[in-house]
């Protein structure tokens, strides 16, 4: 079975530790950290692999995960390359969503296949994703390493989908839209339904089904049909007094409706006589 050592190994490297020792697809060999105790935790939790803390105690691997945050990767990549760890035989890949393969060239040029690997799912709860894991993976890197990955991580329950690498920041911003901001956007309308005069757990009760329809007709419609409401029907007398309405809450949320309802004409393909400024 081929060895796997991760640098780095928060609450992504962990959940992915377990489920390739798991299923029998990696064994994990050494656990670099900072600090000992994180070290000899995320080793417990994967259920293989030796904690160690010194760089210069990194032993030779098939495979390394370098699960650290973005702005460590070009550093670690660095540090790695320089270790005489990596030939041709090592595939070397990090789970950024936002950074490329292209953060791992020093290890490129010592021979290793580079790749990255991004899950679409949240880590919150390594406990929890390990119970149940399915989710998909983009993936985009040096051939071999793209196909070999591809095939590691369709065997713990994803599905994997190949982008280019000139890309990788695009997907991800639209990533952040998609749940990032929807969050945002979840917290905005719950903050009018209060100016209402409702409770937040009521404004969840009422809304919170809605999105879930929205959600469920975007499965099988395009957003254009999906859409409903004023804007759809074009009714600016409406829009402009939720607006007005909004304004007097918070000038920068009714700033913010008008954005949408904005962007939501053009989806429509109807033509709104707001300024576009």
């Amino acid at each position: 079975m081929p060895t796997m050592s991760f640098i780095g190994c928060g609450k992504l490297g962990r959940s992915l530790g377990h489920l390739f020792h798991r299923n029998a697809v990696f064994s994990p060999r050494q656990i670099l950290t900072r600090h000992a105790a994180s070290g000899a935790e995320a080793a417990r939790f994967i259920g293989a692999g030796q904690a160690i803390t010194d760089p210069e105690d990194v032993m030779p691997a098939d495979v390394f995960m370098l699960a650290v945050p973005d702005a460590a990767l070009a550093d670690v990549a660095a540090r790695l390359s320089r270790s005489h760890v990596l030939d041709e035989r090592t595939t070397v890949f990090h789970c950024s969503g936002a950074q490329s393969s292209a953060l791992l060239a020093p290890c490129a040029e010592q021979g290793a296949h580079i790749a990255s690997v991004h899950p679409l799912l949240s880590f919150a709860d390594p406990a929890q994703v390990v119970r149940d894991f399915h989710c998909h993976c983009s993936i985009e890197g040096e051939p071999g390493a793209v196909a070999m990955l591809s095939l590691a991580f369709s065997r713990i329950g994803a599905n994997v989908i190949t982008i280019p690498t000139e890309s990788k920041l695009r997907y991800h911003a639209a990533a952040v839209i998609a749940s990032n901001y929807l969050v945002t956007l979840t917290e905005q309308a719950l903050q009018v339904i209060e100016s209402a005069g409702l409770t937040r757990d009521q404004g969840r009760e009422l809304l919170l089904p809605l999105m879930h329809q929205t959600l469920g007709n975007l499965d099988h419609m395009e957003p254009s049909q999906a859409l409903t409401g004023p804007v759809a029907r074009g009714d600016w007398a409406l829009v402009e007094a939720q607006q007005n309405t909004l304004d007097e809450i918070d000038p920068r949320l009714g700033c913010f409706y008008m954005m949408l309802a904005k962007a939501t004409a053009k989806l429509a393909g109807k033509k709104h006589p707001f300024r576009d400024d």
